[in-house]
């Protein structure tokens, strides 16, 4: 079976393709196109420079890396991307320090998933048990 196709779509010069960081990975890390800092207990919304097109029955999910929390105090905030529009994370800095980036930082991952639809069937409500 034929691998999805995903279209990366560069928006600034130094922008990074997501790519996994080793085979057995299922994320794909996304890294920061400049640098930067995040205040303490301040969120801030970092563009990546890029965007994707992605099959009409796929979604991309953006997620923290594991290591952040444990050793900044920063989470990244779970979202999904956009077709065609340029991927973004808010970056949450919980902790009293300056969080400090620099460019190329792998900042968060990427996960796909194939989008299946459902139909609901309505029930009857259940009895009262009083």
């Amino acid at each position: 079976m034929r691998e999805p196709q995903v279209v990366f779509r560069p928006l600034e010069k130094d922008a990074v393709c997501p790519r996994r960081h080793s085979d057995g990975a299922a994320g794909y890390d996304l890294h920061s196109v400049c640098p930067g800092s995040v205040p303490p207990y301040t969120t801030v919304t970092l563009n990546l420079g890029f965007s994707l097109k992605m099959p009409p029955d796929m979604i991309g999910y953006v997620c923290g890396r594991s290591g952040f929390a444990l050793k900044h105090g920063i989470n990244i905030e779970n979202s999904y991307v956009l077709d065609d529009s340029e991927v973004a994370i808010n970056i949450v800095n919980h902790s009293p320090d300056i969080f400090v980036f620099e460019k190329g930082t792998r900042i968060a991952q990427l996960f796909f998933a194939k989008i299946d639809t459902c139909g609901f069937q309505p029930m009857q409500p259940q009895a009262d048990c009083n």
